[in-house]
Order: C-alpha cells, then sequence, then structure tokens
C-alpha cells in the first residue's frame, strides 16, 4: 500500500467526462476539478489528448470553463504531465500488472462507467484499489482513499517522523513541483542569531526542502529580528547565516539559490509556508518540532484558501524586496 501523498498523479478518462456532458451535473465536474487543484497532477497520455480535449468541448459552458480554466491552472503550476509515450487510462488499467517505461503511473483514475464497472466500481461501491491505484467514477472521486488521506496529509502528531512522514508525505510532493517556496517565520533563525538555542529544526527542513526542489529554483526564509538587536552585529550574523546555509546545502548539487532576509521592521507574527506548485499554509504552531527525527510536538499544515495563499505570497515579496537597514540579508548560491 503506497503512502499518503498530498500530492499525487490523477489520469482522467475522456469517456467519464462524456458521461456527465451537461451542466446538470456541474457539481461533479466541480468536484473532480477542485480535487485536481488541491491535490492532483493530471496525468495526460498521448493517446488520450485529443479525445480528452473533445470531451471538454463537448461540456455545458460553465462545465467547459471549469476544465479549461483548470487545464491552464495546472500547467503554470507544473502539475500538468503529459506523457508522449503512454497508453491511455483504459488501456493502462486493464494492462496495470504490465511494467512499462512511460506509462501513466496514477495514484488515481477517474474512470468512465463503462470503464469502471470491469473493476467493481459503480455509484454503491464508490472506489476500488487496483495494484496500489484508486479506481473511481467522475461523481465518486471523493471516496477514493488516496483522496481521503491527502486531505490529512498536513496532520502530524507528536510522535511521528521526520522523514517518513513530514518529508515525504508532505514536503517533497509539493517541493519537487515547485521552482520556488517561501517560509515565513518570525523565530526560524532566530536560535542562530542569539546563539542560546539549537536551529536543528531550520536546518532539517531547509535540507529537505533542497533536497527536493528543482534545478535553478529559489527558497526564501523570512524571518524576524528582534527588538535589542543591533545594526553593527550584522556583518557577524551574516557569516554566521553563511556556514549554517553551506552546512545545510552540502547534498545539494542541482543550482538553487537560497535567499534569507531576517528584518528588525516587519508586522509578521505567524508561521506560513507557500509553494509555487500551488499550495499555501499555515504552520501550526511551530517548526522547532521538527528538531528531532521524532516530532517533539504536533505539527499542522492547514492549506490557504486562494485569497489567504495571495496575501501570503504578497507579505514574502514585500519581505523579499524590503531594503530597510536593520536587516540581515544573504543569498547562498549552489551554480
Amino acid at each position: 500500500m503506497r503512502q499518503p501523498q498530498v500530492l499525487f498523479p490523477i489520469a482522467v478518462d475522456p469517456g467519464a467526462l462524456a458521461d456527465h456532458p451537461t451542466d446538470r451535473d456541474q457539481l461533479i465536474h466541480r468536484e473532480v476539478v477542485t480535487t485536481l487543484g488541491a491535490h492532483g497532477i493530471l496525468a495526460l497520455p498521448e493517446a488520450d489528448r485529443e479525445a480528452l480535449f473533445r470531451a471538454i468541448g463537448n461540456l455545458g459552458d460553465l462545465s467547459k470553463t471549469l476544465w479549461i480554466k483548470q487545464l491552464a491552472s495546472l500547467n503554470d503550476l507544473n502539475r500538468l504531465d503529459q506523457l508522449p509515450s503512454a497508453m491511455g487510462v483504459s488501456e493502462r488499467l486493464r494492462h496495470k500488472d504490465e511494467e512499462g517505461n512511460g506509462q501513466t503511473d496514477a495514484r488515481v483514475f477517474v474512470a468512465s462507467r463503462a470503464l469502471a464497472e470491469e473493476f467493481g466500481v459503480d455509484d454503491t461501491s464508490g472506489s476500488n484499489t487496483v495494484d496500489d491505484s484508486d479506481v473511481v467514477l467522475a461523481s465518486t472521486i471523493h471516496r477514493s482513499p488516496a483522496v481521503v488521506a491527502a486531505k490529512e496529509a498536513g496532520l502530524f502528531p507528536t510522535g511521528k517522523t521526520r522523514r517518513p512522514a513530514v518529508a515525504n508525505t508532505f514536503i517533497h510532493p509539493l517541493a519537487e513541483r515547485s521552482s520556488a517556496v517561501k517560509i515565513l517565520d518570525p523565530h526560524i533563525l532566530e536560535g542562530l542569531i542569539s546563539g542560546n538555542s539549537t536551529t536543528s529544526h531550520a536546518e532539517w527542513l531547509i535540507q529537505t526542502l533542497a533536497d527536493s526542489m528543482p534545478a535553478n529554483a529559489t527558497l526564501s526564509i523570512l524571518g524576524k529580528l528582534q527588538r535589542d538587536w543591533q545594526t553593527a552585529d550584522r556583518p557577524r550574523h551574516e557569516a554566521r547565516i553563511e556556514n549554517f546555509l553551506s552546512k545545510a546545502l552540502h547534498r545539494r548539487t542541482l543550482p538553487i539559490a537560497v535567499e534569507v532576509r531576517l528584518l528588525k521592521s516587519t508586522a509578521l507574527r505567524d508561521r506560513f509556508i507557500w509553494f509555487s506548485s500551488g499550495s499555501s499554509f499555515d504552520v501550526l504552531h511551530n517548526f522547532t518540532a521538527l528538531s528531532s527525527e521524532v516530532l517533539n510536538d504536533n505539527l499542522r499544515f492547514i492549506r490557504h484558501d486562494d485569497r489567504t495563499a495571495r496575501q501570503t505570497l504578497q507579505a514574502a515579496e514585500a519581505m523579499e524586496s524590503n531594503t530597510q537597514p536593520t536587516m540581515v540579508s544573504i543569498t547562498k548560491f549552489i551554480a
């Protein structure tokens, strides 16, 4: 059984859309599109490409608009995988036990009614797991075990482990699709600046993100300086951060830029993490839960709605562009 993940490949059989051609079924299309937006990487085999676009074109106007907007969004978010040599969804499901390069390795297959029946799926059963992939109808995608698990994939109680749980379930799936990640935490490097406490949680978080992000990515670490911080300490503290980043990034071989901005004057109070792959979260209550391999406190990532995600990005960009003299600023490049 596969480990739950917050983001995973979903393949859509064109016939699943053709089963619901009118806007009377708009809510069904909205559920599929919303699930793709929250948790999906659309796996689009070349064999299904024209048929899927044709099926979308034959939908009612409202449903068609939902799909067109979501396809454009997934493409912009690096979550539309066009698979030039892959079988179509129906062929792939029927040959799922056969290994083949370039095939559609989806976690969820949204099947037409006719195809779903071959795998024991109807409105009553809702979902069936076939070789670690869930087969669902468009109307029952919310009953996929992978989709249900994804909604809880950012909740980690005390005692969970960093690597199998937090990294594999949450951080890696989001970061590997993100050309930019922004961490906003007023205390993220406070211990490093003060010298009074460990920053092992920050080192692990930065290292894990850097291990996952693609080439030429940018990681921003945005925090706050305490009231008693003095401008005269800036060179010493920037050198300390430079050494810290060198240690955290020692395994990274692909190009990356890591930008650190710690401001003395900022309204930042809470903790957030934003991924360019389309997700933004409140962090409750503290990244320090990641200080040891076994979490020493509860850690929860609560997904933002679109409006809050935009506000988080705007707050991050304002901090990144700030030029106040009372700040610590370092950019570390791995070329």
